[in-house]
């Protein structure tokens, strides 16, 4: 099915507006690589990872291995990286982390 545009917002607490933007079959918003790339700094990090996005701006100082290791990833697909390192289930404890899902 293709991407409607319906109004919904993301998850986190960054407090962005929530604007009208495609939304998927199951109303998750759905981020282009284009849209991605805009998030790739200390201020502002979305990182794809297996078909899902998720703004980590607020776990950056928190991330074990300091906030360097995620801000490479800042504004990408990261999944093939993330997976030399984590699981994919590590990733339940981010749903509130949760922008939408990636579509390349």
């Amino acid at each position: 099915m293709s991407p409607s545009s319906s109004t919904i917002g993301h998850g986190g607490d960054s407090g962005r507006d929530t604007a009208a933007v495609a939304a998927d079959a199951r109303g998750n918003r759905v981020v282009s690589a284009v849209e991605l790339a805009a998030h790739s700094s200390v201020h502002d990090c979305w990182v794809a990872l297996h078909g899902k996005v998720y703004d980590f701006t607020s776990f950056l100082e928190e991330h074990p291995a300091g906030p360097e290791s995620i801000l490479k990833l800042g504004g990408t697909d990261g999944t093939e990286m993330y997976e030399t390192v984590h699981n994919a289930g590590m990733l339940d404890d981010f749903e509130a982390e949760l922008v939408g899902t990636f579509q390349p």
